[in-house]
C-alpha cells in the first residue's frame, strides 16, 4: 500500500529505437543530469548495461552489479523476487500455464532512503513448454525476446523527506525515459502521474495526498482492533 510505478518491458529479437520522452525540465525542483537518448540495443546485456550506467550517473542510493539467474534462487532475496516476478502465464485450451524464464538478466538500484529497492531485469522464456495431458505434448509459449514487469513503491521515501522521495521517484521515472528511447518500454502505470504530467510540485501533492490517507487508514485500523 503507497504510491508505487509499475513498468513493463519487451525487448524483441530486433530492437528499435523510439523517439525520446518528452518532458518539461523547467518544472525540475532540482536538477538531475541527462540521460543519453538515441542508444542502440544489439542485446539485452546491452539494453541493461546502459540502464545501469544512467542509474550510476544519477546517484542513487545504491547500484548492484549485473546478475545473471538461470534457475530458481533462495526465497526471501531479491533474486528470488525477480524469478518469482518473472513467471508468465500463457493459456492453452483454456488452461492457465505457468512459464519459467529460461534466464534473467538484471541490476537493482536503491532509489533512496525509505524506498523500496527497484529491479530492473530481462527475461526470456523457451519458445516451447511440456502440457501434461494434451494430445500435443508440447505447445509453443509464443514468449519472443526478453521481457519484464515489475513495479517500485517510492511512498515511503518521503518519511525521510520530500526531496529525498522527489528525487527517489523522479531517477526512477528517467530510467524509464531512456528504456523508452532504446524501444523497450512497452508500459508505465504512475500512481503519482508524473510519468504523464512531469510536474514535481504536482508529485509532492500527489504524495502528500496519500501520506493523508494512509494515516487515516491506519488510524481506523487501530480503532477497529481497539
Amino acid at each position: 500500500m503507497g504510491l508505487t510505478i509499475h513498468w513493463s518491458f519487451h525487448l524483441p529479437a530486433e530492437a528499435k529505437n523510439a523517439a525520446p520522452a518528452e518532458h518539461d525540465d523547467s518544472l525540475m525542483l532540482f536538477e538531475l543530469p541527462p540521460v543519453e537518448s538515441e542508444v542502440p540495443v544489439a542485446s539485452a546485456e546491452d539494453a541493461l548495461s546502459a540502464l545501469r550506467s544512467a542509474a550510476l550517473d544519477l546517484g542513487f542510493a545504491g547500484v548492484s552489479e549485473m546478475y545473471r539467474i538461470s534457475r530458481e534462487p533462495e526465497r526471501g532475496t531479491i533474486a528470488g523476487w525477480v524469478w518469482s516476478g518473472a513467471q508468465r502465464s500463457i493459456f492453452v485450451a483454456g488452461e492457465r500455464i505457468e512459464v519459467a524464464p529460461i534466464e534473467i538478466l538484471g541490476f537493482d538500484v536503491e532509489p533512496g532512503e525509505g524506498c523500496e529497492t527497484a529491479c530492473f531485469w530481462l527475461a526470456r522464456y523457451p519458445a516451447t513448454v511440456w502440457v501434461p495431458g494434451l494430445r500435443s505434448r508440447r505447445v509453443r509459449t509464443e514468449l519472443s525476446g526478453w521481457y519484464s514487469d515489475d513495479f517500485c513503491k517510492t511512498q515511503y521515501a518521503s518519511n525521510h523527506g520530500m526531496e529525498n522521495f522527489l528525487r527517489s521517484h523522479v531517477s526512477l521515472v528517467r530510467i524509464l525515459d531512456l528504456a523508452r528511447t532504446m524501444g523497450f518500454l512497452t508500459q508505465v502505470h504512475d500512481e503519482g502521474r508524473y510519468w504523464t504530467k512531469r510536474d514535481q510540485s504536482d508529485l509532492a501533492n500527489e504524495c502528500e495526498d496519500w501520506n493523508r490517507c494512509l494515516a487515516a487508514f491506519f488510524v481506523s485500523v487501530a480503532r477497529s482492533a481497539s
